[in-house]
Formats: structure tokens, sequence, C-alpha cells
């Protein structure tokens, strides 16, 4: 069996220069607004950096899906799994009526429709989705570059969170915190190891590097569970020579895991008691106050967990909402007659496409396997699948890839 390629660039798929800018502009708008104060939303503020960064550029992208050369695609819109995106929305925006701040619902509901335009003239078929991919896996690995480099011209600032768009002012933008750089690492570090690219071995050691400093426990294990699904792969198309590069990389791996077992054993604790373990570092707190607030219709799109803290503020810390979990954000959202349809097809998308890994296959399937188990990872540590972010734009063109293999069967 073939192993996966890199998508072509074909006359008939190439892309525009206006395109490849609009992408770079959407791909950053993801990394504004890092800091959220409730008070911004309660005074119905909007400082001039959040329409800088995050809806001027939004607007740009979406006038582009309107009247670029693509705009035909928008008829996809209402097509294909894209309705129950829409439901999803709609009740998100619906619920959020009566709700603090509901022109914030209003617009976090737009960020995801203009994020949908994108995807429907961007990943029109199976072609175009494998390159709009690739596209941002090396957008997300220049973003490391960036950001190692700038915590090494300045050690002090390290990974700190920025609120503006100007790198020296207050931290750096675009800034990720050791999360997003271990899932971020483990998404780039997948996508080296399964397609061909230039100057893999630089580039993979770099990416390792990067994942381990990150200390993400989440992405560690989501990287093991895809190493081990490239050895498989490797074995099944009897590809000698990735698999002993497989073999060899897990090996490397243990020696250096059970080498490094009290310091992996600190990170995996990262010095925290025995209660705050069973208690996921405190998450369980917050999924137990998020429950309870689940209804039929939910509290509308960044309101309905935003405003948690000011109703529980021995549970969550002062001005900050984090539920740590895009099924139960989407839930508090968009309420169940929202969010179920959505959070179905999260996981059923997700278990189809690794189901294939033992059925005949696309090549691009096993990569997408090991995708899937990043997203599935992500979706139930984060709220991030849940709101618009790098990773939804990851997560859709996700679903564009297993909505064309489902049309090509």
């Amino acid at each position: 069996m073939p192993t996966a390629v890199a998508p072509s660039q074909s006359d008939a798929f190439r892309e525009s220069k206006g395109h490849v800018f609009v992408r770079v502009v959407l791909f950053l708008s993801a990394f504004s607004w890092t800091l959220n104060p409730v008070g911004d939303y309660v005074d119905g503020g909007a400082p001039m950096e959040k329409v800088l960064t995050r809806m001027l550029p939004l607007v740009i992208v979406a006038l582009y899906c309107i009247m670029g050369p693509q705009r035909d695609a928008l008829r996809r819109l209402f097509h294909q799994g894209n309705n129950i995106v829409i439901w999803y929305i709609f009740w998100g925006i619906f619920s959020g009526l009566s709700s603090q701040a509901m022109m914030l619902s209003f617009w976090k509901g737009c960020e995801i429709f203009i994020l949908l335009m994108w995807v429907c003239i961007s990943c029109r078929d199976r072609e175009s989705t494998l390159r709009e991919f690739a596209s941002f896996a090396r957008l997300i690995e220049i973003l490391l570059w960036v950001t190692v480099a700038l915590a090494m011209i300045n050690p002090s600032l390290g990974w700190r969170k920025s609120t503006t768009f100007i790198p020296w002012l207050q931290g750096y933008w675009p800034m990720l915190n050791p999360n997003a750089i271990g899932i971020y690492s483990a998404i780039v570090l997948l996508t080296l190891l399964f397609w061909p690219v230039k100057y893999k071995p630089m580039r993979l050691s770099f990416v390792s590097l990067t994942l381990l400093f990150s200390q993400s426990r989440t992405a560690y294990v989501a990287v093991a569970i895809g190493l081990l699904i490239f050895t498989y792969s490797a074995f099944r198309e009897r590809n000698v020579k990735r698999l002993i590069v497989s073999l060899i990389a897990s090996f490397v791996g243990l020696a250096l895991a059970l080498g490094m077992l009290d310091t992996l054993l600190r990170i995996f604790m990262r010095g925290q008691s025995s209660e705050e373990l069973d208690t996921l570092s405190g998450r369980t707190s917050y999924w137990a106050v998020a429950l309870d607030r689940i209804e039929f219709i939910g509290g509308g799109f960044a309101t309905g967990s935003r405003f948690l803290d000011l109703a529980n503020p021995d549970v969550f810390q002062k001005f900050t909402v984090n539920l740590h979990n895009s099924y139960l954000e989407a839930a508090v959202s968009a309420g169940l007659v929202g969010s179920v349809p959505y959070l179905i097809m999260l996981s059923w998308r997700s278990l189809l496409q690794i189901l294939r890994l033992f059925l005949p296959r696309d090549p691009h399937d096993i990569f997408f396997a090991a995708l899937s188990i990043v997203i599935v990872f992500r979706s139930m540590i984060s709220i991030v699948l849940a709101v618009y972010s790098l990773d939804l734009i990851i997560l859709m063109i996700f679903w564009a890839y297993t909505r064309h293999r489902l049309q090509n069967r």
C-alpha cells in the first residue's frame, strides 16, 4: 500500500496569492484575545486591540469567501455535515440573547460561521483539503520556531501570555501557553512523520525538543499513541525503512522516558498532591459546576461559562473561566438542543477515522487516524474545540477530509 504523499500543486488546484494571504490572516487571528477580563464583557467594552487583531481580520476572511474566485463553493454551507455546525452556531447565538453580553455571543457565533465559510471554499475536494491541512501545519511549525526564538531572545518572559499584538510591549505575539505548544508540536510531529517533507531530520528534531520542553502531559500521551500507529502502519504496509525508523524512534523515546523517569513523574504530577491529582488539577470541580448549568437551552457562546466564576467564586479563579472540556463548554453554551448533534459528530467522525486503521484505506487515512487521537484528547481537556480557535480550524479541516472520504468510498 502506498504511503501518504503530499498534496500536489497542479494547475487545477493552484492557489492564488490572495488565498495564501487570507489564510495567514485567518491563522494569525486565532491567536488574538489571549486575555479576556470578564469586566470587558459586563461593561460592553471593546478595546481597539480586539477589533484590530480579531474582528477586522475575520471580516477580511468573510469578504474573501463571498467575493473570491471560489465563492460558488459556499453553496455547500448547508450540506454534508455543515448543517450540524450551523445548527450549533444558531443555538449558541440564540441562547445568548438573554445573557449579560448578548453581542459577545453573536460575534463568537459569527467567528465559527466565518471559519465554516473558509473551509467550504478551501476544502472543495480531497486534494484541496490535504493541501489546506498541509499549509496550516507549516504555519504552525513556523509559529513554533518563532515562539522558541523569541523565548531565547528574552528568556525572562518565556512562554508568558500576551495581551497585545506588538511583541515587545506585553509579552510575545502570537503567544502559546505550554499546553498549546505541546498539542501543536504533536500535530506537526505527526505530520512530519507521516508525510514526505524537506529537511525532515532537522525539523523532526526541533519539534521533538519543543514537545519535550512543553511538559504537556496530554501531548505526551497523544504522541505516544501516534507513534504506535506509525509503527503499525509501517508493519501493515511492509515498509521496512519506515518500520526500522519507527522502532528506533520508539526505542529512543522509551530509553529517554526511562532515563528521565523521575523528571517525567514530576511533570505528570506538576507538584500536585494526591488529592489534586484525583481531581485532575481541580478540573472535576469545574465540571461539577458546569454539569449543574447544562439545560435544554444554553447560556450562549462565551457567556454560558464566562460568568460561572461570578456565581461560583470559590471554585473558579477570579475573572478566569476555563471548563477544560469542549463537550461541557459546547453544552453550556448552546444547550442540549444545540450541542448534542455537534458533539455526536465530533465523537463519531473521530471514532470512524480510527476504525479505518483496520480497513482498506486511503494512504492518508492512517495519518488522520493519528490526528483524531490528538483531537479526542484535546476535546477532553480544553474548550478550544467548542469556540473559534486554531484547534477548531484543524478540526473542521479534519471533518472535511472524513466527508470527502465517505463520498469517495
